[in-house]
């Protein structure tokens, strides 16, 4: 292993774990390039780095040619202007709006904004501050995982509140540009019953990870949920319910010209009292009006609209199929295409043949036809949340919540009171 002999400060290894290069020499590179000199270290040291390392941010290219040393890795060129850590552990990030977020273990700031930068801020904004500090977490169990992210069940101590921890690498830039898309959007959106909601964030220096606190849904993703039901299908009166709840966050973030593009059974989540609420904002995009449209392909492939899957320029009118590919899916306990052929067939089947439409005799008219609203293959012909909202689907089942309520806790038993209640518990279910 080369220079096993040079001793390391140990201050440093904090910048060692959160790029997380995997052999000894880029290790000790990276150290040095951090302005510490290691002993026998040269002063030129030439490292070529496969994908699988990913990537480092610009700022070393430059600290490498500041220290003599020369880094020959995978690099994000932007990152030294958007991402920083400062020597006190705090994060910062540039959002394209030119807001700064500042995140440590204290918790999360986003300082003012320049008058003029950004939709809606003629002026200078006032600074938010999320006061989550990190030493008030404590996990006490497993609740996913994911391509970028994982996600633990935790409790604020002062308050003794359940949250979601999602736990967010800023090493690789996927996750780093999902990270900074789901900070801006959940600090800018505000509260609304539609949307799981943010209580705030911070940053560990030395594992380079942020984590976001977020609302505990103790029924789960409608994903899950439908699992726990006979012939993994929601009844339509159910879905009716959960529809239109769905419709008015979604209304909400169309309203503040956000398109979700990543709508699917598993992002929408469910609380005992049979509240459904948008979650993940990773990739959401903000367009500057109604009119604009989005360009950029990302998602989970099956739920995209035909525009999407054939790479044509699209707007809230995506978000609307997604969700009704979703409804269809809950409604019928199987995704409505078929997959087995491959990736090219699915895609001509949902761009060049029929939209799916449940069967005629096992639901409802009113469920079809609205159904048939959403899954439009022209963007421009397909309904919006207004003309749905309205739709005998949706409002044939207004007043009758409280059944959606009984329904979800005769399927998900509340066991998390004692949680918030008794300490033992806690401790129990550490992990």
């Amino acid at each position: 292993m080369l220079y096993q002999e040079q001793e390391i400060d140990p201050s440093l290894l904090s910048f060692e774990r959160f790029y997380r290069f995997k052999q000894q020499a880029t290790q000790l590179a990276v150290l040095a390039i951090y302005g510490k000199p290691l002993g026998k270290m040269p002063p030129k040291f030439q490292l070529s780095l496969g994908d699988d390392f990913g990537e480092a941010p610009g700022s070393l290219l430059a600290m490498a040619k500041q220290s003599g040393l020369s880094l020959d890795v995978p690099c994000d060129d932007n990152m030294e202007d958007s991402l920083k850590v400062t020597p006190d552990g705090t994060l910062q990030m540039l959002s394209q709006s030119r807001s700064e977020y500042n995140i440590n273990k204290d918790g999360l700031q986003k300082a003012a904004s320049p008058a003029g930068f950004g939709p809606g801020t003629p002026t200078e904004e006032s600074p938010l501050y999320f006061n989550c500090r990190q030493d008030d977490i404590k996990v006490i169990g497993k609740l996913g995982s994911g391509a970028s992210a994982n996600v633990k069940k935790a409790i604020h101590l002062p308050t003794r509140t359940l949250c979601a921890l999602k736990t967010i690498s800023v090493v690789q830039k996927e996750s780093r540009d999902q990270l900074q898309t789901e900070i801006r959007t959940l600090c800018n959106l505000g509260q609304h019953e539609g949307l799981v909601k943010f209580y705030g964030a911070f940053f560990t220096a030395d594992s380079g990870e942020v984590c976001l606190a977020l609302e505990y849904m103790n029924a789960g993703s409608l994903d899950d949920f439908t699992k726990k039901l006979p012939g993994n299908r929601i009844p339509e009166k159910v879905l009716s319910l959960v529809s239109g709840k769905l419709l008015a966050g979604l209304g909400f973030l169309h309203s503040k010209h956000l398109v979700h593009r990543d709508i699917k059974p598993a992002n929408m989540l469910l609380d005992l009292h049979g509240q459904p609420k948008f979650a993940d904002f990773g990739i959401s995009s903000s367009l500057g009006s109604t009119t604009e449209m989005c360009e950029t392909n990302i998602g989970t492939f099956y739920y995209m609209s035909p525009e999407r899957m054939e790479n044509a320029p699209y707007s809230f009118a995506a978000d609307i199929w997604s969700l009704g590919i979703s409804l269809i899916e809950l409604a019928m306990g199987k995704y409505p295409y078929e997959t087995n052929k491959g990736l090219v067939d699915t895609i001509l089947e949902v761009t060049n043949g029929d939209p799916p439409v449940p069967p005629e005799g096992e639901f409802s008219q009113e469920f079809r036809h609205f159904l048939s609203l959403c899954l439009i293959k022209e963007p421009a012909q397909r309904a919006n949340v207004q003309a749905l909202i309205s739709h005998p689907f949706i409002t044939q089942c207004r007043g009758f919540e409280h059944e959606l309520s009984a329904f979800v806790r005769s399927v998900i038993p509340d066991v998390d009171s004692r949680i918030i209640q008794e300490n033992e518990t806690i401790d129990m279910e550490m992990c």
